[in-house]
């Protein structure tokens, strides 16, 4: 089986970045999301160039950091991006324009970066929410790009040629940050290609301050990076991939 194990916040913050980076050099990520409005884009930039073989992909974002468009509803009075808590229930009301033009700057930030991107996915799932779920296809199909979807039954007739893992899991997360998590969903899925989402990081002002989601960043990267997982993932014959390397057709 083909197995991504995708890092998202690539970007966020410069922790988050290293984490990831080692992930990748001393474990198993080899794919992760970039965050093309976050405060350590730059470096995060800095660090691809030096990695030619980690896979990326554009992290678009609505919930989090400075906009990069006048994003009008999706921005509090701040000129920040409102929370997931109080902009989901409204995602509805936003003119698709509004969105669809701050994720054109997002992915067109990173292509200009000299980062390739080869996928979309999006910060707190919120491409995955019907209201948005057409816009984000419609670049997708715009950029020839790769997607993470919850299934292929997400895609409409129009998009059947959009390319996607075949299954995707958010597992590991939380109390199910674990090797044996990872090693029971390759047991569970011996065919195809799955996609599993993590969030490997170091702390450090940035996300201990911003984040929901900080003090398991080190243990997830303790897990990702573990000689077991390696050993185990090997025996099992487990091809560790990018999106880059799906079958397109």
């Amino acid at each position: 089986m083909k197995l991504i194990i995708n890092a998202d916040d690539f970007g966020y913050s410069r922790g988050i970045n290293f984490g990831i980076l080692d992930a990748y050099q001393f474990g198993v990520v080899r794919s992760c999301s970039i965050m093309a409005n976050m405060p350590a884009f730059d470096h995060a930039v800095q660090l691809a160039g030096d990695n030619p073989g980690l896979g990326i992909g554009v992290h678009l974002n609505l919930t989090c950091g400075k906009p990069l468009t006048d994003a009008g509803e999706l921005t509090g009075p701040d000129g920040l991006f409102r929370r997931k808590d109080d902009l989901f229930p409204s995602i509805g009301e936003v003119p698709c324009e509004v969105i669809e033009a701050e994720w054109e700057a997002q992915i067109e930030k990173v292509k200009g970066s000299g980062v390739n991107p080869d996928h979309l996915d999006s910060h707190h799932h919120v491409h995955m929410l019907r209201p948005v779920l057409p816009t984000f296809l419609k670049l997708a199909g715009k950029y020839n790009l790769p997607v993470r979807l919850f299934g292929r039954e997400y895609l409409p007739g129009e998009y059947k040629d959009i390319v996607s893992p075949d299954r995707f899991s958010g597992d590991f997360h939380g109390k199910g940050a674990a090797v044996d998590t990872i090693l029971k969903l390759v047991d569970e899925n011996k065919t195809g290609c799955l996609e599993i989402m993590c969030h490997p990081g170091y702390l450090d002002e940035t996300i201990l301050k911003e984040s929901g989601y900080s003090m398991p960043r080190p243990h997830e990267l303790h897990q990702l990076t573990s000689s077991d997982l390696i050993t185990k993932l090997q025996e099992k014959e487990v091809q560790l991939v990018t999106f880059s390397q799906l079958d397109k057709g």
